[in-house]
């Protein structure tokens, strides 16, 4: 897909390709792409965001936004700088076996999976002590999601919608 501006209009778009590996159908205009890890810095712009609006500190430890919460003592410490810079010990593969926890029923809301993968999750040991190693990880900016959620008392999706799509007008972008 490529698009042609001139003085902020559109001129000319078009698309080109398949929509998939081994399918002739070709790819459209209207076509909707799963981005996968953009939300990555989407949840450190909405972090951001936050932290500039006073709701959250970077250094705000995760034993501080969910003290309710049983964890394991290092990850307590974890801060959202960490978790959102991938340094907060979660391992870069996640086991299975807490993936399929949370996801297991389809009728719960999105944001109590999110709180029984993170629970299940920081629970278990870390991967390597917060702050120490940098460590690519899905898990953490889950983690990171569900603490600017609690602290701004909003949906994730929502915070992303209202922060971020609705200003940057993506009418398109959505979740899922």
């Amino acid at each position: 897909m490529a698009a042609a501006v001139y003085n902020g209009k559109i001129i000319a778009a078009g698309a080109t390709g398949f929509r998939k590996a081994g399918d002739p159908t070709p790819v459209s205009l209207d076509d909707k792409f799963h981005l996968g890890s953009c939300t990555k810095s989407m949840t450190g712009t909405l972090a951001a965001m936050l932290v500039s609006d006073g709701r959250i500190k970077w250094q705000t430890t995760v034993g501080e936004v969910f003290p309710e919460m049983a964890m394991h003592p290092d990850f307590k410490r974890a801060t959202l700088l960490q978790f959102a810079s991938n340094s907060a010990g979660v391992p870069h593969e996640v086991p299975h076996a807490i993936w399929e926890k949370a996801g297991n029923d389809r009728n719960k809301p999105e944001r109590e999976v999110r709180l029984e993968f993170i629970r299940a999750l920081l629970a278990s040991p870390p991967a390597y002590l917060p702050g120490t190693q940098n460590v690519y990880s899905n898990g953490g900016f889950t983690i990171a999601g569900a603490m600017l959620e609690k602290v701004s008392g909003k949906p994730y999706a929502d915070l992303i919608r209202e922060r971020l799509f609705k200003p940057l007008n993506l009418d398109s972008a959505g979740f899922g």
